[in-house]
């Protein structure tokens, strides 16, 4: 009788074992990422919340901003997140909201807070799914109508097609493999006519810069 209970002893010990090694060992792929929270039906994933300091760039400029409350947003889609408002309630009566434009299917994006609203220690923010707004579009990074280059800070445009175009390019900050800023920059090329290459400079296009999509008009 001791030998049957020593057995079944050694049986459950196995069994235990091999539970906890398929819930611990990330090895075995079966560990699940963590986030803080997730909205429109698991497709946006808000992977961290916290307090930065750095260049704010969602109006549009490079002001140095300090305790600034900042997340990291996961498109977790299959199409690119064209806009969202993604808002917090933040220790119940007021509200915090992070704006993203133009973020690829499957990347991160750092979002700072639309007024750079300072994050203090004991701040707890809550997602507000039902003030949150989502809108996805396709991505198309070569399109047959067109060819775009980008050379330092200047993008050529070649219209490819018989007929005349506006050829629409837009782009966002990109640093440690993730975009930076919710914001997205466009630049418009209009009225391009039939093998017409016509090029533009801009100031906030430089090597930290990706083109995320190209749109084709007309």
């Amino acid at each position: 009788m001791k030998r049957i209970i020593s057995l079944l002893l050694c049986i459950a010990m196995l069994f235990m074992f091999a539970s906890c090694k398929d819930k611990k060992d990330p090895v075995q792929g079966k560990e699940e990422p963590k986030y803080l929270c997730e909205a429109d039906s698991g497709k946006v994933k808000i992977v961290s919340i916290n307090a930065t300091d750095g260049v704010f760039v969602e109006k549009g400029n490079k002001d140095e901003v300090t305790q600034t409350a900042t997340i990291t947003v996961l498109n977790d889609s299959d199409r690119m997140l064209e806009y969202a408002e993604i808002v917090f309630t933040v220790n119940e009566y007021e509200r915090a909201e992070f704006i993203v434009s133009a973020l690829p299917a499957g990347q991160k994006c750092v979002v700072m807070e639309t007024t750079a609203r300072e994050m203090k220690s004991d701040d707890k923010y809550t997602l507000d799914s039902q003030s949150c707004t989502f809108a996805y579009c396709d991505q198309n990074l070569t399109p047959a109508e067109a060819e775009v280059k980008a050379d330092g800070s200047t993008i050529s445009v070649t219209n490819k097609t018989d007929a005349q175009k506006d050829i629409l390019v837009t782009y966002k900050y990109f640093k440690d493999d993730k975009y930076y800023g919710g914001i997205a920059f466009r630049g418009k090329f209009e009225q391009v006519k039939p093998g017409e290459t016509v090029q533009k400079t801009s100031s906030r296009f430089d090597n930290d810069c990706k083109i995320v999509n190209i749109t084709i008009y007309g």
